[in-house]
């Protein structure tokens, strides 16, 4: 997480963590030129980028054209951040559901 913000910090953004608010997204980015971006950050102590999206971020992904996902890898011993957006999030990953849930229908 700390990358990430130091990332967005580094290009003029102001970050405030939205973790708690089960929004989507991980933190709030504003920039007083190019507006809000809803960050939701995942890293990987591997090289090769590697995630779980709950149900959430995934319709904030698909629904939100301000949506970011920065990909960290490498995050222990030599943090390299990616900065995607949706439709590269698409192209550069295989995105497949990988659990269901069954709640019990009210009679």
């Amino acid at each position: 997480m700390r990358a990430a913000q130091k990332w967005l910090e580094a290009r003029g953004y102001k970050v405030q963590s939205r973790e708690s608010k089960a929004c989507g997204y991980d933190l709030l980015a504003s920039h007083t030129r190019l507006g809000e971006l809803h960050v939701e950050v995942k890293g990987t102590a591997g090289s090769q980028g590697h995630f779980y999206l709950t149900h959430n971020e995934h319709l904030a992904a698909m629904a939100d054209p301000r949506w970011r996902l920065p990909i960290i890898t490498d995050a222990v011993l030599a943090p390299r951040l990616r900065m995607l957006r949706r439709y590269q999030m698409v192209k550069s990953f295989a995105i497949e559901p990988v659990q269901w849930e069954g709640v019990e229908i009210p009679t």
